[in-house]
């Protein structure tokens, strides 16, 4: 049966450069003692705000702590140089979780004698795509991360000026963890630094009784917290079942992770690819 996996990249005192993966029945579970409430949550919107802690200009947020240093260390996990990718193939038709738009259009150019070319076109946000948010994806009250001005930088024509995928177009390389974590664990992730966060569906809950319109939440709240006011970026729609099979079999539940967006200017996102390698 396939788990519902979720996974952090986090850099910090306590997991410095933490790549971490979730499974129904793991190690390091973390719950709450008790339910947060959406006061908790509006409250954590000022307590948690890294806007400004990497200087007035910053569009890479928290993916600032993983440091040459931790890089160093990560490549020491490589042991069995074992190597495997956390992404799905691309969807081919649509269904439940895959919209239309969502499936991945591959068309031949032309076949000729020597040679042959093709085209892509896809639209990998939602449930479809394996994908990383970059930080104007999201924003609230017309400000995104560090508190750049949607009006100022985001247009039909250039996309996005600031914020956008460009801050993180020379990848990623960094240690991996594998961990249980759950949708009120919002503090846990600004505790320990948490670079990135990931699933291997949405990244979101929906719907979550008492948390709605009624008390203020219209939609997407994790989004919300760790893109907008954290600086903490979004891996989705990760296939995470070959790794932690792979770390159970292996008794160790660390790796190095690698990956990298396709760098489009003003994107929104990317596809990719990530890979774990033990």
């Amino acid at each position: 049966m396939k788990h519902r996996l979720e996974l952090l990249l986090a850099s910090g005192l306590v997991l410095a450069s933490v790549f971490v993966v979730s499974q129904v029945s793991g190690q390091g579970q973390s719950k709450s003692p008790t339910p947060v409430t959406p006061a908790d949550y509006f409250r954590w919107r000022t307590e948690f705000k890294n806007w400004g802690r990497w200087g007035p200009n910053d569009e890479r947020g928290t993916t600032n702590l993983i440091t040459a240093a931790k890089i160093l260390s990560a490549a020491k996990l490589v042991r069995a140089g074992l190597v495997i990718s956390l992404a799905h193939a691309v969807p081919q038709v649509a269904d439940a979780e895959v919209p239309a738009s969502a499936v991945f259009h591959r068309v031949t150019n032309s076949i000729t004698s020597t040679n042959t070319t093709d085209n892509y076109q896809v639209s990998y946000h939602g449930l479809g795509l394996s994908h990383m948010d970059s930080f104007c994806h999201f924003f609230a009250d017309g400000t995104m991360y560090n508190g750049y001005k949607v009006a100022d930088n985001v247009s039909p024509d250039t996309g996005c000026k600031k914020d956008s995928i460009m801050a993180w177009k020379d990848g990623i390389v960094t240690r991996g963890v594998l961990y249980d974590y759950y949708a009120d664990v919002v503090p846990w992730i600004k505790e320990r630094e948490v670079a990135f966060i990931g699933h291997d569906f949405n990244i979101d809950w929906n719907p979550r009784p008492g948390w709605g319109p009624a008390e203020g939440i219209t939609s997407n709240p994790i989004h919300q917290a760790v893109l907008n006011w954290m600086g903490v970026n979004i891996i989705e729609n990760l296939d995470l079942e070959l790794g932690v099979e792979t770390a159970r079999r292996l008794k160790r539940y660390e790796f190095m992770l690698t990956f990298a967006p396709i760098p489009v200017e003003g994107g929104t996102g990317s596809p990719i690819n990530p890979l774990a390698v033990f």
